[in-house]
């Protein structure tokens, strides 16, 4: 009488295999939410930044009727940077970050410098290589690229933020949409008007928005980091 055997069958069926598939699926799909939750949360920190240094500036005027950097520093804390007292901050961005932060205005320390250094001309930020500095241009010149890093003959001080890129944060860092859902979420989502500006960075043609002045919208439909933003320092 032959014994029936049963083979000992060590792969996966099909239902298996499907299991294992949607949990890899879910596990993916959870990391991928999480990444998008933190640029999120990063990209949010630099509107946050961004008012609380324009607040800064706000009280540093009240408090010494000029404004930091422009301001002769030596008058009230040794050593510090000496301002040319001009009324515009541009020419005199060196000493930006140092007055406030001598001021206890901000946290960290700072040195006067024509360069901006993260952790020691200017701030660190949420964004892996991307800061704070000051420029000036005109909103048309900021969406065409150019805002003016050596400072030119306007007087609307910005403080704008970018990517490190050489001397300069001028390097784009977001894409048109969170450009501008940084813009819309406290001005008009225009990247030309308001108090808040949105442009390509490097001074190169603008990839960030699309149409023409008076009529610039964020450019939506690219999905690459194209934009850098500046902030109206309003007074």
């Amino acid at each position: 009488m032959k014994k029936v055997t049963q083979e000992n069958n060590s792969g996966f069926t099909l239902i298996e295999l499907a299991v294992v598939l949607v949990i890899i699926g879910f596990l993916i799909g959870g990391i991928v939410a999480g990444q998008s939750l933190l640029r999120q949360s990063r990209i949010s920190s630099v509107l946050s930044d961004a008012n609380k240094y324009l607040s800064a500036v706000e009280r540093f005027d009240t408090k010494y009727q000029a404004l930091p950097g422009d301001i002769n520093g030596s008058a009230y804390w040794s050593g510090s940077y000496v301002g040319d007292e001009d009324g515009v901050i541009c020419d005199d961005r060196a000493g930006f970050f140092q007055h406030l932060s001598m001021a206890q205005l901000i946290r960290g320390e700072y040195l006067d410098s024509t360069t901006a250094e993260i952790e020691v001309s200017a701030p660190v930020t949420e964004l892996k290589g991307a800061t704070f500095w000051i420029g000036n241009s005109t909103p048309d010149e900021f969406v065409g690229g150019s805002v003016n890093p050596s400072c030119g003959t306007a007087t609307s001080d910005f403080i704008y933020f970018g990517k490190i890129n050489g001397d300069e944060p001028i390097g784009s860092v977001f894409t048109p949409l969170e450009a501008y859902m940084i813009d819309i979420k406290s001005d008009d989502g225009l990247p030309d008007s308001g108090v808040i500006l949105g442009g390509s960075g490097d001074w190169t043609v603008d990839t960030c928005t699309s149409g023409s002045s008076p009529d610039f919208l964020y450019d939506q439909q690219n999905q690459d980091e194209d934009c850098r933003t500046a902030f109206l320092i309003d007074r």
